[in-house]
């Protein structure tokens, strides 16, 4: 049992009790497992449950209590300023600590004398009582979600899995290790308690991923054949497909063309409105791995670590993806990959001042943020001993060490696909080169 205090709660919620246990089953010790001696080490079977609390929520220290700003910019009375206090933000002395529940599985085993080791887990999480700030009528006074109180409601759900293998041994002066990881998991909301579904561009819903991608699916770009024909101007008209009701007039060949998927009556209606909208992805990343070497001979060694995501959905947005859409857009050489007559499969629609009908978020501009990456190379050699004896020092070590190297990915343009989601702002992460000397004494 354990039990944590926290004055960021009032004192009626301050103490949490969290309760926990574990078991395993070594059963490479019993007496019809003698069979695999020669080769089975260790095999151990585990499970645990427990609870952990949680109290790391946003940036106030007390956030069960409401504040009261000091204000010196009121309004004067008499030529001079004074002091008033004014209530922008409310608290909620109910919300206590956030539960988290855990189950755990596991397997553990050990070949040949210890040399090849491999660790198998499932996981559940749910994260009970979660402290959220749900969605308020405006007529509580309050704008902004930051200056809404938190409350204890709702569930969250992760499950997952792991899988780590590592082969390591010796041969005479020669070492070397080789280990290789997998893992995934998926999150998911099971009750949002009292609050309304947050139904933004990631949203928040029972039953989907937490920020999940929620906007129209595409049906690729619109071509010549899918019109009905051309006016005295030359305008294509009468798409033979669903269009925004404010875009119909606008729509040519080389425009995205949205998928139709449901009306008001649940039944396709012809209109592409809110009602076509659907859940298409989520940032979470999946599969991700990891492979790391090792191998050491007369003091030379060299290590390398490789990492990387086999499945994620990236969503670049305004300049990070397009240009012309804002003063600092800036075009880019992927951005003449346009749609023509001549270019009919190209991976942006046509160059048309106004774009918006082509921004909607849709999965047309989801991308495969899937990749693998060199995150680490090191080389280094260690003096023998005998020559550190006259200058007191037990090892001298000196090497070379690189980050981030390489990487293999088909993410758009030049951005980190580590970044999944991005306007363009953030910073890449950056080739790192060092040369050192380690020294112990």
């Amino acid at each position: 049992m354990r039990i944590d205090g926290t004055s960021r709660f009032s004192k009626d919620n301050r103490w949490g009790y969290f309760p926990s246990f574990s078991a395993g089953w070594n059963f490479s010790r019993e007496n019809f497992m003698e069979w695999a001696s020669k080769v089975l080490n260790q095999g151990k079977i585990r499970a645990s449950w427990g609870e952990l609390g949680n109290q790391n929520v946003g940036s106030d220290f007390y956030p069960y209590l409401t504040p009261i700003s000091r204000e010196e910019k009121t309004y004067p009375i008499g030529g001079k300023n004074n002091v008033g206090f004014v209530q922008t933000k409310l608290g909620n002395q109910n919300i206590k600590w956030e539960t988290l529940r855990m189950f755990n599985i596991g397997i553990d085993l050990s070949f040949f004398n210890n040399r090849l080791n491999t660790t198998f887990e499932w996981y559940k999480k749910n994260n009970i009582n979660a402290l959220v700030k749900p969605v308020y009528p405006t007529i509580v006074g309050i704008t902004g979600s930051s200056n809404l109180p938190y409350e204890n409601m709702g569930e969250i759900e992760n499950k997952g899995w792991e899988w780590w293998i590592q082969w390591r041994d010796r041969i005479g002066e020669f070492t070397y290790s080789a280990a290789f990881n997998i893992s995934d998991s998926k999150n998911k909301i099971i009750d949002l308690g009292k609050s309304e579904a947050s139904l933004g561009n990631y949203i928040r819903r029972e039953g989907d991923p937490i920020d999940a991608y929620y906007g129209y699916m595409n049906d690729g770009l619109a071509q010549i054949n899918d019109f009905e024909g051309t006016n005295d101007d030359g305008k294509y008209i009468n798409p033979k497909f669903a269009t925004p009701v404010d875009t119909k007039t606008i729509v040519q060949p080389g425009d995205i063309k949205y998928r139709d998927i449901s009306g008001p009556d649940g039944k396709p209606d012809g209109i592409i409105d809110d009602n076509d909208k659907v859940v298409f992805g989520d940032s979470d990343p999946h599969y991700i791995y990891s492979f790391k070497g090792y191998v050491e001979w007369r003091g030379i060694d060299f290590s390398f670590y490789f990492q990387g995501v086999g499945k994620a959905n990236g969503y670049l947005s305004d300049e990070a993806r397009h240009c012309f859409i804002n003063d600092y857009s800036i075009p880019k050489v992927e951005h003449l990959d346009r749609w023509t007559p001549n270019n009919t499969n190209a991976s942006y629609p046509r160059l048309y001042q106004g774009q918006k009908h082509n921004l909607l978020f849709c999965d047309y501009w989801m991308e495969d943020a899937s990749y693998l990456r060199l995150k680490n190379i090191q080389v280094g050699y260690s003096l023998p001993k005998n020559l550190l004896k006259p200058v007191r020092l037990s090892k001298l070590r000196v090497y070379f060490s690189a980050d981030n190297l390489l990487t293999f990915t088909n993410y758009f343009g030049a951005y980190d696909p580590e970044l999944r989601t991005s306007s363009g702002d953030a910073y890449p992460q950056v080739k790192t080169f060092i040369f050192g000397l380690q020294a112990t004494f």
